[in-house]
């Protein structure tokens, strides 16, 4: 009864740490395209009550 927990036991950190390596390497393939979008500055973006043409 205890070697079949302590296979059980075994078995779920395994699963446990190549869980959390797949969540981080599909993190990083994620933050690929993110990379990748425009660099705005706060003042390049207009505020939404005024018109795109106006200055502040």
């Amino acid at each position: 009864m205890f070697a079949a927990v302590a296979i059980t036991e075994e078995q779920r950190l395994r699963t446990l740490k190549i869980d959390f390596l797949l969540l981080a390497g599909l993190s990083a393939i994620a933050a690929l395209p993110a990379s990748r979008l425009p660099r705005y500055r706060p003042e390049e973006i207009p505020a939404p009550d005024q018109p795109e043409g106006a200055a502040s």
